[in-house]
């Protein structure tokens, strides 16, 4: 086994407050809309099932503060966007 491989570990956590930020450290990221709110995150909005992936390449990191909100309001509008990580160990 070489030497020099990371350890990662996949995170995951689902947001449900509208403007809320989410920084990062981690090295891809992928956002999932599960709710039936719109939700945009900075200037991409996602509907209702669609994603967003943000790889890394090699070792790099994203440090990227996220601005995320929700759009939709009303009787039976749910916000659920479910957000999927890679976190190299330390």
């Amino acid at each position: 086994m070489p030497g020099n491989r990371r350890i990662f570990r996949m995170q995951q956590t689902s947001i449900s407050q509208s403007g809320s930020y989410y920084p990062e450290d981690v090295a891809d990221i992928t956002f999932i809309n599960q709710g039936t709110s719109r939700v945009q995150i900075d200037t991409i909005v996602l509907q209702q099932g669609d994603s967003l992936s943000q790889p890394a390449f090699g070792d790099e990191n994203n440090n990227t503060q996220y601005n995320i909100t929700f759009l939709d309001s009303g009787t039976g509008i749910t916000y659920n966007l479910l957000v999927m990580k890679k976190v190299y160990e330390k």
